[in-house]
């Protein structure tokens, strides 16, 4: 919870909500999805609750000389939170990172967020190593496409930009059962096309279950008691990196 938000103000929203979940029960008749649903509510509250994890994201505690390696930003900052959390047993970790559309203006715009991306990727992987959290740990970073080549006029706002680009993008992994120090895949010379050693993101998905020690093609159920597959898709696992 944002720091301003105590363990009184928390219990108030959680009643709240309850009250709001009984009020929309008589309105509806899905009332086993619902009770579903609240399952996993109480367990968020739970977990918000935990000592362990507010201990964890307590500015007071983060060390200045941790906050300089990864830098003084938000994502360093967030990323620094992250590694406290998996220390207190946080299972999955989410660090967001918007503003990388850049359309326009690319150069000025990689040269502010490239060397934040350094700092907070090298200082993460070297104290989950130090920890020894690394291998039990997958780190992952990513976009959700790729991009083409720089061109002097952007579509969308001044030169020089670039703009999607759905055919060819990477992904960099570390720890939790991948393979250290190897690049895998080529593309051409404007990384516009894969030439050597295609994965589709399926692929990628499957491979990161894999390690994680669940089958992808395992069937869950919903609330309503529908069967989904985890990934509906078929395509073969990355096995040059496990």
């Amino acid at each position: 919870p944002p720091a301003h938000l105590d363990l009184s103000a928390m219990v108030k929203r959680e009643k709240l909500l309850k009250s709001l979940d009984q009020q929309l029960r008589k309105l509806d008749a899905a009332e086993p999805i619902i009770a579903g649903l609240d399952q996993y509510q109480q367990s968020a509250f739970d977990m918000l609750r935990s000592p362990k994890l507010r201990d964890a994201v307590d500015p007071k505690k983060l060390d200045p000389k941790d906050i300089e390696r990864y830098g003084k930003n938000e994502q360093g900052t967030m990323a620094l939170y992250a590694r406290r959390m998996i220390e207190a047993g946080v299972p999955f970790v989410f660090v967001p990172w918007p503003g990388w559309d850049m359309h326009g203006n690319i150069t000025e715009g990689c040269k502010k967020a490239l060397p934040k991306v350094d700092a907070l990727i090298a200082s993460l992987i070297e104290d989950l190593h130090e920890r020894g959290l690394l291998e039990t740990t997958i780190v992952t970073v990513l976009g959700e496409m790729g991009r083409n080549k720089i061109h002097k006029d952007s579509a969308y706002s001044g030169p020089p930009g670039r703009d999607h680009w759905g055919t060819t993008q990477f992904v960099l992994v570390a720890g939790g059962g991948f393979k250290n120090g190897m690049v895998l895949g080529k593309t051409d010379k404007t990384s516009l096309r894969v030439t050597d050693n295609y994965y589709s993101p399926i692929s990628y998905g499957r491979t990161l279950y894999h390690l994680l020690g669940i089958d992808p093609d395992k069937e869950l159920y919903t609330a309503g008691n529908r069967p989904i597959k985890i990934i509906v898709d078929e395509a073969p696992l990355i096995k040059e990196i496990i």
